[in-house]
């Protein structure tokens, strides 16, 4: 049996699309799947909503309490039943064919703990006409992109491990790593990241294989209103905290850093390139998040 975990907080209306994506995809009499959503204290119509897929999905549904997302993918890891765990962001859209890809990928890679597969946005018709054809990672990034290309390969330091929204944990690797870091990621409206990397850190320490399955692909609804300023800041932030939880330290010099990326940001505006002028204000949220937590660190 292959478990299904989704964890959600206040996205009835895009989880909703999920699950239809899934009654589409497994049949209802199937044994082959079960499907666990983790109800991370959503105030808005969620519980409403899963209760519509009961009967047209082989679900559970289990409520968090302690907000965050690695607290509610924690609770997935203590529920799961089946011989792996395969984790959807509740705003992706995934078909049969990704999950035919992840079952199969069990025993054609018997010796492989982890899998994990590309992600594209979906703009839903709303495509920005700014973006550059140039590559901007922080941005992608932040708009969920991931793809390798179109033939699967094993994980390594060259290459990136999965992104969140689409990922594949074999029982005995969560029964190896157990948890994910809480005090890292989302929580609630707090942004965060960083609990996936520090799980997959932790599986290549521990000399665990993990793979990429290049057809295992799932569509990131991307929300235009995020496309701020302010949130692209915010972003950067927690981003640059993450990195000094992870111990990729940066030297103090902040101030130097900063100003020069705000003066880049200026002119890549000036210029007309908004995408670039997105990216800078990230590096500027990354500056400032690395400078302020390793402080705290070192004080604390």
């Amino acid at each position: 049996m292959l478990s299904i975990a989704i964890c959600t907080y206040n996205r009835a209306e895009l989880l909703r699309g999920l699950l239809d994506c899934l009654v589409e995809a497994i049949p209802q009499s199937t044994t082959e799947f079960e499907v666990l959503v983790i109800n991370n204290n959503s105030n808005d119509s969620t519980s409403n909503l899963l209760s519509q897929y009961i009967k047209k999905l082989p679900l559970t549904v289990y409520s968090e309490s302690n907000q965050g997302l690695a607290h509610a993918r924690n609770r997935a890891l203590k529920e799961f039943s089946g011989d792996a765990i395969l984790f959807f962001d509740d705003d992706v859209l995934v078909d049969k064919l990704t999950l035919e890809i992840y079952v199969a990928a069990l025993s054609t890679y018997s010796g492989v703990g982890y899998f994990g597969g590309p992600i594209e946005v979906d703009w839903q018709g709303n495509k920005p006409h700014w973006l550059s054809k140039e590559k901007l990672p922080l941005l992608e990034g932040m708009f969920g992109v991931y793809d390798h290309g179109e033939i699967d390969f094993e994980f390594s330091h060259e290459k990136t491990n999965p992104y969140g929204a689409n990922f594949m944990l074999r029982r005995s690797v969560v029964d190896l790593l157990c948890e994910f870091n809480s005090d890292l990621g989302v929580k609630g409206e707090q942004l965060g990241r960083g609990e996936e990397t520090d799980y997959f850190s932790r599986a290549s320490q521990m000399n665990v294989t993990g793979m990429y399955l290049a057809d295992a692909r799932v569509k990131h609804r991307f929300q235009l209103e995020r496309i701020s300023i302010l949130h692209l800041y915010r972003y950067g932030v927690a981003k640059g905290v993450s990195l000094v939880e992870l111990d990729q330290l940066y030297s103090e010099r902040w101030i130097y850093r900063y100003v020069n990326m705000m003066v880049r940001s200026v002119w890549q505006l000036l210029r007309g390139r908004r995408a670039f002028f997105y990216q800078c204000v990230i590096n500027m949220g990354i500056i400032r998040g690395q400078f302020r937590h390793s402080k705290i660190s070192k004080q604390s």
